[in-house]
């Protein structure tokens, strides 16, 4: 029986530990799909190892990005109505 003994705060620990190593393992999945693509599309180019390298740490910033935006209230947003026209002015006219 998991958590037998570790008591409440081991077990919180142990969903935890749990829920991070989750998190790594899906953002390591989306690198390893990312150089899967690279691969199969044959995009490979020795400048993008080093964004592949830190695409996992890219998809991990945004969670409390996320999870923010589950509180902040709702932004209201009011229409901005584009009635001018205007011309290009070419240079030298």
């Amino acid at each position: 029986m998991a958590g037998v003994g570790l008591g409440r705060a081991g077990t919180l620990g142990l969903a935890g530990l749990a829920a991070l190593g989750n998190l790594g393992s899906a953002a390591l999945t989306a690198t390893a799909a990312a150089a899967l693509v690279l691969t199969l599309e044959d995009k490979w180019d020795r400048r993008l190892w080093k964004a592949l390298g830190t695409y996992w740490f890219f998809l991990l910033t945004w969670l409390p990005i996320a999870a923010f935006s589950f509180w902040k209230r709702t932004t209201v947003w009011e229409e901005i109505r584009h009635t001018r026209t205007m011309a290009p002015q070419l240079p030298g006219r």
